[in-house]
Parts: C-alpha cells; structure tokens; sequence
C-alpha cells in the first residue's frame, strides 16, 4: 500500500472532519403555528359521543394535540394538521372549546353545548311583575343559552332586547311599545310563554314649559323660564299655578303653556295686599280650599299665605316677619320652624308640613294652628299624635279616606297618618339607595314629593335618583320614568331624563304635571 505523506494525511483528515461535521448538522426547526378552530361538529353532543373539530396548525401526532372542553381535558381519537377527531369528555360543561399544540392555544369563538346538561326550556319566574318601559327584567328558568343571540324575549308580542344571559337567567330591557301581556322566551327554534302577566306601566315625559336662559321671563313654552320652581297646583280649569321659589313669585302656566307672573314682585319679603304689590319669600307649596282661596307656604317668611278669589294677600298663620319657633296659637300668634308641603281636607283644615320642627301641623279654617303628630325630636317612631317621631318631614297629600302621605325626606320614607293621628311606614325601608321592590323593602334616595290617583297608586318624585317612583295599590313600588341621568330630555320611561323632580300636582284626567328643579321647566307625565 502506498503511504500518505504527511501534508496528504493532514488533508484527508481535514476532509474527513468536514464530511462528518456536515452530516451532523442539526435541521432548522420548523416555524410553530397557533391551532385555529374554524367549526365544530356538531355544537352539543352527548359525553362520550365522537365530533370533529376543523381548522389549521394541528400536529398529525394525535399525542401532541391537547384538546379541553372549558378545563376537562379531551381523548384525540384522530389528527391532520386540519382536523381533529376528539370524544366528549365525563365532566365537561358547557364552554368553549380549546385546541394547544407546542405551547400555542386556539379557542373556538362559540361554546359547545353538552346535551347530557340541556334542561327543557321553561319559565319558572319573572321579576319585577311590574315594570315602566326602558328598566331591566329578570327571568328565571331552565334551559336558556348562555349566548344573548341565541335567546328571543317578546313582551305581549313585541322584541325585546337581551342584555345578559345563562343558561337559568336572562335579563333584558321592556321594549318601547309594549304593552301589558305575557312573556315568551325562544330558544333555539323552541319557545316557552310565562304563567304570569307582567304589567307594563307607559309613562310619557314631555316638556311645556320653562327652560328659557333668562330664569325670570314670561312667555309660551320653552321662552319661559323659572328659578328653582317648587310646589305646583291645578286650579281644575287647566291653569297651574307655580312657586317659583327663588324668583320670589307665584307664576301661572295656562292649558297652552303661556306662562305669565300671577302674584309677588321679585323681592324677597312678606308685604301683603294686591297680588301685583305683595311679596314672598322662597314660596314652597299650594292648597285651595271649597272657596278658591289659595294657601302658599313660603319658608323663608315661615309663615301660609293665603290669595283670595279676588287677588288679596295675606298672612295667614305664622309670623308677619319671618320668626320662626313652634308655637300652637291662632293665626300670626302661631310659629312655624320651615312649613313646606300643605294639602288640605274637606272640612278646609290645612295640614302643613313644619321640617325643622319635625312636625305635622293643622290649622282650622279659623285660623287655630295646632300639631297634629310629631313630637319634635328626629326620629322614625310609629306612634299616635306627638308620640310619633319624623326626621324633616318634606310634603304632604291626603287620599280620598282623609289618611294623610308625608314624604319623610331625613328617614327616605313614605309615612301614613290616620284621622285619629296614628302614624305608620307606608313606604321605603329607611335605607338610602335605589330598589324597587314591596314597598316595606324598596329604597328611596331622596324623596320629594307625593300625589294619589284616583285608583290608589300613588307617584313620588326622587329627586337624587332622577325619576318617578310609582307605589301600586297594593304597595309595590316600581320606578316609571327617568333613566337616573341629569339630563333634560323628553321621552317614555326609561328613555327620559330629569334634573331634579319637584313638586308634582295631578290633573282630573290622570295626567300628572310636575316641577324640574334644576332645570327650571314645568313636566308634563301621561301614565298609561
């Protein structure tokens, strides 16, 4: 054999290496691809029934694909980089469903349904029974899809929006037109009515008067305007009379939305005489009596004020010059702590609401100033007569029974008081807040004012909530109109906004008008 030389031994070597190094090179890995699922088949299935999953980045290893049903974990029966056959796993829920290859996840968009899990489709419950157009109703049940566009709500026939749903609850919002009638949920092709009628309350806010820039002008609908306007009352001609409380002015709204000044200058005082001379300070609240004289609380005077058929100021009870005290005497010889609400009964009796005195006072037609209940300290005790306690009492109204309603503005209650001074919780449960409910358990934020119809519903003002709260006749409370938003803007329900509710005062037909403090606007409230 013939011998290498060193330089060709050298080389052969050289050689050699480069041959084994370059068969040793290691391959460059290829790129990792994130699973996709693009359908699932079927979408509900039973455990153990076998479906195909479609999509791109599967491994064909069928050990490399993990596949879960929410947080089970999946046997893969079969794998292509586009499909995988996989079995229903014992133990999962209904969820989506997740595909992970090489540390990389997909998740399908929809969630596959178990059908070992599906519940027949059933109304068991509905809440409120009641509700106003534009509020949330709850639905409780079975068989509900977790997806919102799988489930189909009408009110009495008319499409309802679905706001959240599961499979044992659906919420969603009463439609603008519906009526009164009952509910039916459609799910997936199947559809289930409610054992329940759910009563719809339409209450349609429009706007007729007030809102002008200049808060001290008269004039036609929105060229008026108010400062603070308070208390409100109908004269049963179609004209409304207005405090318009930091004006200093008694304003009147004719049927047509003419607004003109009926009594008081401006200035702030307590001079009596001709309606076009005398004065007022912050007048609050009105009452007429059998002969169409007309009462006006004014709080700064502390005194009632009463305007004669023939436009005569006077001072009725309280003091002339605006002291304040709680004294029971006749007429000017009496003293007032801060009288707000009034209202007054068939016999002419005034009852007035005294809130820093945390009272209930009543005067005769004479003149004689007494108190009805409340003994003076805050509190929220039922009780009879001045054993009672209240805690600043705001206004007042009387039912066709002579029971009388004071909104307890301090306790955010509604309280009853009875021809024999027996004082009761009518409504609210003291607590502050905003929940419709029975009326020992709802909650009021800050309650204003109260009127009755002549059905035994009664309608609150909530001033802080920015709505109108209604308390059925048989004592449940359901929010009616305002969406809680400072806003003023005209609408039905839900969809109207308020800034700051008032006075209200209600018209023989039922229509319902009220004062928009903050705002300075006169409301107009068709509940239907």
């Amino acid at each position: 054999m013939k011998k290498l030389t060193p330089i060709a031994l050298v080389c052969s070597c050289v050689v050699w290496v480069f041959i084994f190094l370059s068969g040793c090179k290691k391959a460059e890995p290829a790129p990792t691809l994130t699973p996709v699922i693009s359908s699932i088949v079927p979408m509900q299935d039973t455990v153990g029934a076998q479906i195909v999953i479609n999509g791109s980045g599967f491994s064909t290893m069928t050990s490399a694909n993990t596949v879960t049903f929410g947080t089970v974990q999946a046997m893969v029966v079969s794998a292509t980089e586009n499909k995988l056959v996989v079995v229903v796993p014992a133990g999962a829920s209904n969820a989506p469903i997740s595909v992970s290859v090489n540390g990389t996840t997909g998740t399908s968009v929809n969630s596959f349904t178990v059908t070992d899990l599906i519940q027949p489709l059933k109304v068991k419950s509905f809440s409120p029974l009641i509700s106003g157009v534009g509020y949330g109703v709850k639905i409780t049940g079975t068989g509900f899809s977790a997806n919102n566009s799988e489930n189909t709500v009408t009110v009495n026939g008319v499409a309802a929006t679905v706001l959240t749903s599961s499979s044992t609850e659906l919420l969603f919002s009463v439609p603008l037109t519906a009526t009164t009638g009952k509910i039916v949920v459609t799910v997936n092709g199947k559809s289930v009515l409610s054992d329940s009628v759910i009563t719809i309350i339409t209450a349609t806010i429009t706007t007729i008067a007030g809102g002008a820039a200049d808060r001290l002008s008269d004039g036609s609908g929105s060229s008026a305007g108010f400062y603070g306007p308070a208390g409100i009352i109908g004269d049963g001609n179609g004209n409304f009379y207005v405090a318009d409380a930091l004006n200093n002015k008694i304003r009147k709204v004719t049927p047509d939305g003419v607004v003109t000044t009926y009594a008081g200058t401006g200035a702030a005082g307590s001079l009596n005489g001709d309606i076009s001379g005398a004065t007022f300070a912050q007048p609050n609240s009105f009452a007429f009596d059998s002969h169409g004289n007309l009462f006006v609380s004014c709080n700064l005077n502390r005194n009632i004020r009463r305007i004669t058929p023939d436009g005569t100021v006077s001072t009725f009870a309280g003091d002339p010059n605006g002291d304040k005290g709680n004294i029971d005497a006749v007429g000017t010889d009496a003293r007032f702590g801060l009288p707000l609400g009034i209202t007054i009964d068939k016999n002419d009796n005034i009852y007035v609401v005294d809130l820093l005195n945390n009272a209930i006072r009543k005067i005769t037609p004479d003149g004689m100033v007494s108190t009805f209940a409340g003994g003076g300290a805050a509190g929220s005790k039922d009780s009879t007569g001045t054993f009672a306690s209240f805690n600043q009492p705001q206004s007042i109204c009387m039912d066709t029974h002579n029971n009388l309603y004071v909104v307890d503005l301090g306790n955010r209650k509604i309280r009853k008081i009875d021809e024999a001074a027996h004082v009761t919780s009518f409504a609210g449960s003291g607590e502050p807040g905003f929940k419709d409910d029975s009326a020992a358990y709802a909650t009021f934020l800050e309650p204003m004012a109260i009127v009755p119809d002549a059905s035994g519903n009664f309608y609150v003002t909530d001033g802080a909530n920015q709505n109108i709260r209604m308390i059925t006749s048989n004592g449940i409370v359901v929010t009616i109109a305002g969406n809680r938003r400072w806003d003023l803007v005209d609408g039905v329900g839900g969809y109207a906004s308020f800034s700051q509710p008032y006075g209200m005062t209600i018209h023989s037909n039922g229509d319902i008008y009220l004062t928009d403090n903050y705002s300075g606007t006169i409301r107009k409230m068709v509940v239907r």
